[in-house]
């Protein structure tokens, strides 16, 4: 439909988009996220040695299919294979309405968000709390980092400045110098009244 008509106003990418709004309220309403269970270390020893998978082993009345605690790792192995499916050969742009592999795509889409939250809540819980602070910092000034990241995005020759290949270590390099900068303007915006003042930050 997008080679044949593009309606104004970004109609179309708004009513592909709608999709994934229907699907986030299906997956609240049904607990879904909660009733997928956590991703867990004794989850994933359970996946390569199931205790309760042998009939013989097992103690009597508590023999099943696939231990409770093994499969949110078997979904993280369904939801990876389909993420990395989607990486390699679909491409989704939702600014364009654009969606090469279509309605796969769309659930690789909801797989990588379904991997997200569960990398999320570990970092939550995790002992490590270097992650979390990050997270959290980018998180609360998260207007302050889209803004001045769409203006680097428009404005700032990357390639110009800094002549990068299309290799991971130049890439990974060109994501640090994006971070790098959105947190520059984060510590600006927080001294700079003015910009306190359009940000709303609190002191």
């Amino acid at each position: 439909l997008r080679g044949i008509v593009f309606l104004p106003q970004s109609i179309q990418p708004a009513c592909s988009a709608t999709l994934f709004l229907y699907v986030g309220y299906e997956v609240r309403r049904h607990a879904l996220l909660e009733r997928a269970g956590r991703l867990t270390v004794s989850g994933l020893r359970q996946v390569f040695c199931p205790p309760l998978c042998n009939p013989l082993s097992a103690p009597a009345g508590t023999r099943e299919a696939i231990p409770a605690a093994s499969r949110p790792w078997l979904l993280a192995a369904v939801c990876g294979v389909l993420w990395a499916t989607a990486l390699s050969l679909g491409r989704l742009e939702m600014s364009f309405d654009y969606y090469r592999l279509w309605y796969f795509d769309m659930l690789a889409a909801v797989a990588a968000v379904w991997l997200v939250y569960q990398v999320s809540c570990w970092i939550d819980t995790s002992r490590f709390s270097l992650p979390k602070r990050v997270l959290c910092f980018f998180g609360r000034y998260s207007l302050v980092v889209l803004c001045f990241h769409l203006y680097e995005l428009n404005c700032i020759p990357w390639q110009k400045i800094f002549p990068l290949g299309s290799d991971g270590a130049s890439l990974s390099l060109l994501w640090g110098l994006k971070f790098a900068w959105a947190a520059l303007w984060v510590c600006v915006a927080r001294r700079v009244p003015f910009l306190r003042a359009v940000f709303r930050i609190e002191k």
